[in-house]
């Protein structure tokens, strides 16, 4: 009988091996997919918890800009920064107290003069605290 042969693999078997298949490909998308759903719900919540700080940070902003606008922000503004005063107040500007420089504690003689010495040093201390 040489007309026929005997399939190495029986229908039943080719059926097998193709839904093991169809499974195996299945399992791996399903895997796939699961992690993907894993990154999107952290992805999520990392961006849930940054629209949550940002509305916090909208809130202090609304707060501070009402701040801002109040007749109490503007009247600590004028005195610190302004350096206003309410009528009828007298302001107040402190002066550094300066010591006497070497020169002043022993004053030139006489018939010395001092050369070149011009005020410049004591406006800058005045001004700036320092030479």
């Amino acid at each position: 009988m040489k007309g026929k042969k005997h399939p190495i693999i029986s229908s039943g078997q080719f059926i097998a091996i193709i839904v093991a298949t169809i499974a195996l490909f299945m399992a791996v998308d399903f895997g796939r997919r699961m992690a993907a759903i894993y990154r999107l719900q952290r992805e999520k919540a990392r961006l849930e918890q940054e629209v949550a700080q940002e509305q916090s940070r909208q809130e202090e902003l609304k707060a501070y800009k009402d701040y801002v606008q109040s007749d109490e922000f503007v009247e600590q503004w004028a005195r610190t920064e302004g350096k206003m005063v309410k009528p009828g107040e007298t302001p107040v500007v402190p002066v550094p107290v300066r010591t006497p420089t070497l020169s002043e504690k022993h004053p030139p003689e006489e018939g010395q003069a001092m050369k070149g010495e011009s005020h410049w040093r004591e406006w800058w201390e005045l001004f700036f605290g320092g030479p």
